[in-house]
């Protein structure tokens, strides 16, 4: 995601208040800059990646999913554009 443009990635020991303001906000304050790492990150990944996980251990311990996602891929369910 990183790679694609689509994120940023911070070391925890890296993580202050100094590195919010000045790497962070400054992505935050530029819509120019955001819909294009939005569109990295769209382009990138699964949006529904996070209900395929989780229908995936549930499925591995034997339980039924209790939620409404969409087989991965699909492009149905939650996440998935309209």
């Amino acid at each position: 995601m990183v790679r694609a443009g689509g994120g940023l990635l911070v070391d925890d020991v890296a993580l202050t208040a100094d590195w919010v303001f000045s790497e962070l906000v400054p992505v935050l304050v530029d819509p120019v800059r955001l819909q294009g790492m939005g569109k990295a990150a769209s382009d990138f990944g699964h949006r529904d990646a996070d209900e395929v996980l989780a229908r995936m251990v549930y499925e591995a311990v034997g339980r039924p999913y209790p939620g409404t996602a969409a087989v991965a891929g699909s492009g149905t369910g939650p996440g998935a554009p309209s």
